[in-house]
């Protein structure tokens, strides 16, 4: 049995399009993201809660924001 290797969501046309991303820049460098940095907490299930809690409580106001600029408000 072949091992599945995961491909990228966006195949960039040619490598020298390719960037690498902040968390791979900081792979290379052997740095990485702790529980306690910013939203990074202990364990990917706690982590992903915040991201959750970010989006559904952060953007509150954002969205707002969006409306009052869509109808054209203040």
């Amino acid at each position: 049995s072949s091992a599945m290797v995961p491909r990228p969501a966006v195949r960039p046309r040619s490598p020298r399009q390719w960037k690498p991303g902040c968390s791979a820049i900081m792979c290379i460098r052997g740095q990485q993201f702790r529980g306690g940095d910013g939203i990074v907490a202990k364990g990917v299930e706690n982590s992903l809660r915040n991201v959750g809690r970010l989006g559904k409580q952060g953007m509150k106001e954002t969205n707002r924001e969006i409306i009052d600029i869509m109808v054209g408000c203040k």
